[in-house]
């Protein structure tokens, strides 16, 4: 039982040492020898260093963590998506989507190559009569239709 209360003694003493932090004045630190300090710093140092290390090392493993998990999410996606774009119901899919995205172009377009068609048609026919005789109206009301059309065909493209 000696044995047993000795030892439990020695470990409550070494768990107090172990622990226990002392806090003295600048005084008093200011009187300790020089190689004291210096050992207190190196100490003080490389516990800072340490735990900054430790910390660092767990942001870089948390990071670590993110990553494969945003990998793996990833390629499940990617795996999924090629296996829906494969099929027929995929497809149709896409379409729509990329219709809703791109109708606006997609007609702009449209309308766009048809009014140029209008406007090229106007320019020659106008530009026709207008050669055969310079005071026929019709010829320059189709030269200036022609280009407002063309103006309008190239806003409706580009625009």
């Amino acid at each position: 039982m000696k044995k047993f209360l000795v030892i439990m003694l020695a470990m409550l003493w070494m768990s107090v040492a172990a622990f226990s932090q002392i806090t003295i004045s600048q005084e008093d630190y200011d009187k300790l020898p020089n190689e004291t300090r210096t050992q207190i710093e190196k100490l003080t140092t490389e516990k800072a260093v340490k735990g900054e290390i430790k910390e660092v090392s767990e942001y870089a493993n948390l990071g670590k963590e993110i990553g494969v998990a945003v990998n793996e999410t990833l390629k499940a996606v990617e795996d999924s998506a090629i296996r829906i774009a494969d099929s027929s119901l995929g497809q149709t899919a896409i379409t729509i989507v990329v219709w809703k995205l791109l109708y606006k172009e997609i007609a702009g377009v449209i309308v766009g190559i048809l009014l140029l068609g209008i406007s090229l048609f106007m320019l020659l026919t106008g530009r026709g009569k207008l050669s055969k005789n310079d005071e026929d109206a019709g010829g320059w009301i189709s030269v200036v239709g022609g280009a407002v059309f063309f103006i309008a065909s190239m806003i409706c493209i580009f625009g």
